[in-house]
């Protein structure tokens, strides 16, 4: 599809030397990058709520990139407000007790580990996916 809107939502521990590189090579890709960080330590319904007030100016549906519990927040946005897909560490739905995102919402798990690989799968899929 090419180049749209792409907001990452970052693990626990916030942003970090990785994702910043990941946010820099999807600028460099056509994207328009939002991150939204939260406080270490702060809850998961009050990331929740950060990042949909985030996400209530933007246009259309974002691709969400969500790493560590941000892979949860973008679950949670995924059923809560239109989305063009989510990638990210994503756990099965009815473990967090929501329902699957809508069908026709592209989903993609990430690998467990190696950073060029996660990288690779994260271009890949916003490439495809963002509008």
């Amino acid at each position: 599809m090419g180049a749209g809107t792409v907001v990452l939502l970052p693990p626990q521990q916030g942003v970090d030397a990785d994702l910043t590189l990941l946010a820099a090579r999807l600028r460099a890709a056509g994207h328009r990058v939002l991150v939204v960080d939260a406080a270490p330590g702060t809850g998961q319904v009050a990331r929740q709520r950060q990042a949909l007030r985030a996400l209530a100016a933007l246009p259309g549906g974002p691709v969400l990139v969500g790493l560590g519990v941000g892979g949860q927040v973008g679950q949670f946005l995924a059923v809560h407000r239109a989305v063009a897909g989510l990638v990210g560490d994503v756990v099965d739905p009815a473990e967090l007790g929501l329902p699957a995102p809508p069908e026709g919402v592209p989903v993609r798990s990430l690998p467990p580990a190696g950073r060029a690989e996660r990288t690779a799968a994260v271009l890949d899929f916003c490439a495809a996916h963002a509008v």
